[in-house]
């Protein structure tokens, strides 16, 4: 039987409050011999908005991850019978050290309580760490066990449930800080810092206070964010295709290469000839997709701007709208374009996209938050219908992405979409989740 040792409002055991869904897979995988047995609980229709749960039955254990950070806010021990619990090196549960109602009093000490009728419970609350004793169903009268410490009829409350958490209750759903979490505030203290992205130049990392931009070294980049977590290198190209045809050259059997920041949920894609920067890859780390758990989620943010019209032509590619105003979405009039429209060769036109507007054509003023009307970020909560109905149609049809499977690697996810608009690319879920934007050098 493993044993794990309760820290009130910080973990238990190998699980630390506030510690990201990757890190936590990552503990797994290092003590599988420990954790052999792990449960993934999510809503598949809407994981962002329920709270994600790696289940342990092994051990009677279930972390709960908050839905927007995916960070651990709660460390649940549901089955007492299943693991050991030591508290300042004290047993407060074992094979030979029953779980009562005494004997955490005594050993943790005193505190408050309060009966729980709709749930015959009674909740016994310490700072950072809550405990529940099951009330028998028959009892009907009030109880207060600090000043009985048994039931009306003499038996002894067991422990049900161990729960570890921040602040005075469970309710609260507090996280630490990141400076106060260990392990993530040295290791990426930048996590849940916004990325801007920035069509046609690259990237700004608000937590690192840096910009990465297209056509920097491999250099540039290991000084700006330090040495990658891994290195991948591009063994095929199924887009080069669609690409223009060129004649071999004598470097043509070098393989572009990623820097992979696992930490910072992004890719570094660079050329095998110049070794610059070509392309960026951004992970939104939702369940139910086939990287989750390997990236942190890169807190991304896109602004797809408003347009500016100063000519009557304009106003005509706008179906009659008149020059001069500002509109929330262009449609493009090109044909239709087909299935290979989602790869970076596409040639999808698009009528100029003005941030700072235009002398000829007043804006609107802005709104209360300050972002102008018409002007839409993505961010990895963003749903992909949202993005389409700002950008109209002038994203096209979709290519179609089947994961190749090996005897090692199986997906059981399906297959995914892959939208282009401009520089970008979306990978949309079936769901309508984001699950990674790819931001790639205009040629």
């Amino acid at each position: 039987m493993l044993k794990l040792s309760v820290f009130p409002g910080q973990g238990v055991g190998h699980f630390i409050l506030g510690h990201p869904i990757g890190l936590v897979t990552q503990v797994l995988k290092e003590h599988y011999t420990e954790y052999a047995h792990v449960e993934l609980a999510y809503s598949d229709a809407s994981p962002l908005a329920v709270e994600t749960l790696l289940h342990l039955p092994d051990l009677g254990v279930q972390l709960v991850f908050d839905t927007a950070s995916q960070r651990l806010k709660t460390i649940d021990v549901f089955d007492t019978s299943k693991v050991q619990l030591t508290y300042n090196g004290k047993d407060i549960n074992s094979p030979t050290c029953r779980p009562t109602f005494k004997r955490l009093y005594e050993t943790i000490g005193a505190t408050s309580g309060v009966e729980n009728k709709p749930f015959k419970q009674y909740v016994l609350t310490y700072p950072g760490l809550t405990l529940l004793f099951p009330i028998p169903l028959d009892f009907e009268e009030d109880i207060d066990l600090p000043s009985t410490q048994v039931f009306p009829d003499g038996s002894m409350p067991m422990l049900s449930n161990l729960c570890v958490h921040r602040g005075k209750d469970m309710q609260t759903g507090e996280l630490p800080p990141v400076s106060e979490t260990r392990i993530l505030s040295t290791h990426c203290p930048s996590y849940g810092q916004p990325v801007d992205i920035h069509s046609g130049r690259g990237i700004t990392l608000s937590g690192l206070g840096c910009d990465v931009c297209f056509g920097m070294s491999c250099q540039d980049v290991i000084t700006l964010l330090g040495t990658p977590d891994d290195r991948f290198f591009k063994t095929e190209d199924r887009m080069r295709i669609h690409r223009s045809q060129q004649l071999p050259t004598s470097g043509a059997s070098r393989a572009d290469y990623f820097f992979n920041y696992f930490a910072l949920g992004l890719d570094v894609l660079f050329d095998a000839q110049t070794h610059v920067v070509k392309k960026f890859v951004f992970h939104s780390n939702l369940p139910g997709h086939y990287d989750f758990g390997c990236y942190y989620r890169c807190n991304y943010r896109i602004t797809l701007p408003r347009v500016s019209y100063d000519s009557e032509q304009a106003g005509q590619q706008l179906g009659g709208a008149p020059a001069g105003v500002w509109v929330e979405s262009v449609v493009s009039q090109q044909p239709e374009p087909t299935s290979l429209s989602a790869t970076p060769s596409a040639d999808l036109q698009s009528i100029d996209l003005d941030l700072e507007g235009d002398d000829d054509a007043a804006a609107p003023p802005a709104t209360a938050d300050g972002v102008p009307p018409g002007v839409f970020v993505v961010t990895p909560a963003t749903k992909w219908d949202d993005v389409q109905h700002h950008l109209g149609s002038s994203c096209g049809k979709p290519v179609v992405f089947h994961r190749a499977e090996s005897a090692n690697t199986v997906d059981p996810f399906g297959a995914t979409l892959f939208f282009s608009h401009n520089d970008l690319i979306f990978e949309v879920m079936h769901n309508q989740h984001i699950a990674t934007v790819t931001l790639f050098q205009p040629t």
